[in-house]
């Protein structure tokens, strides 16, 4: 099988790096769908509730590097 190399130029990958969307864009994309929304509040609950249970159970490690 002959392999097949990719190949980018330099204004392509500048396009691609730069591409962002401002926050207003973002937030106006959610807010357009309400069962979107619903799920995206959902996702960041759980992201930050395992998040901080994490932190909890790794206190000791943060406590040991300030002392």
């Amino acid at each position: 099988m002959k392999m097949r190399k990719m190949v980018i130029n330099e204004n392509q990958i500048v396009r691609l790096v730069t591409e962002e969307l401002k926050k207003s864009d973002v937030i106006d994309l959610i807010k357009r769908d309400k069962d979107f929304e619903r799920k995206v509040k959902e996702i960041i609950a759980d992201t930050l509730t395992e998040f901080f249970r994490v932190l909890y159970q790794h206190s000791g490690v943060f406590k040991s590097m300030v002392r």
